[in-house]
């Protein structure tokens, strides 16, 4: 705290005084990046040594290389920074290792985290089987009974075509957006454009064909 204390002054008056000052939008990003493990080393090792604790194995190895590194708001506003290893993720952030989900699960014998520290795919909510999400990882092929109440209620004039379609993981939608990245764009839903390979898949043929506009109906 005495970090950010020299970061965004002290108050100097009501419930908060002597502590640091949250009055602007950098001051409260000071503040998440100093309480964060992934962008102060002195807490990723602190957190990492507090799960330690509960494994009965040391994971401090982890981030003590970058004990001493820090990543403020005019680090980040200069360039981007990559962010210290942390046991909030399963992956690591390593020059030698590709980050992928469950690896410090695999290599550092961490419990996954589940109700019974193994890997499952059933989850027994009661509120997840409400919604008939208990098989999480699986899902079935669209019932295209469900598409029957909006097929040629918002038509456009043209034929229409109901289409089944995979889509990248939503972290292209939470922590960017679909247009910095040739890849996501090409392969992501929700962009300024559509379009279907050739040949086209046999319809009626329609005048309007040429140049027009799609739409989309959802259904649930």
């Amino acid at each position: 705290m005495d970090i950010l204390r020299g970061l965004n002054q002290v108050a100097q008056s009501g419930a908060g005084k002597g502590q640091p000052r949250l009055e602007t939008a950098i001051d409260a990003a000071e503040m998440i990046l100093t309480l964060a493990p992934e962008t102060n080393g002195h807490v990723a090792v602190k957190a990492w040594d507090a799960l330690s604790k509960i494994t009965g194995r040391d994971h401090t190895h982890l981030a003590r290389p970058r004990e001493h590194d820090s990543i403020r708001f005019r680090d980040v506003q200069a360039q981007p920074r990559k962010i210290i290893s942390s046991p909030t993720w399963s992956g690591l952030e390593s020059e030698e290792v590709s980050y992928n989900a469950g690896y410090t699960n695999v290599h550092e014998l961490i419990p996954w985290r589940t109700l019974t520290g193994r890997q499952q795919f059933y989850q027994d909510h009661q509120w997840m089987r409400a919604f008939g999400e208990g098989l999480c990882v699986y899902k079935p092929a669209v019932d295209l009974k469900t598409t029957q109440a909006v097929l040629g209620k918002h038509g456009n004039g043209n034929h229409e075509l109901v289409l089944n379609f995979i889509t990248p993981h939503q972290k292209w939608g939470i922590h960017s957006t679909y247009s910095d990245n040739l890849r996501m764009l090409t392969l992501s839903r929700g962009g300024p454009m559509s379009g279907c390979p050739r040949p086209m898949p046999r319809r009626p043929a329609s005048p309007t064909t040429t140049g027009s506009r799609c739409s989309t109906s959802t259904a649930r």
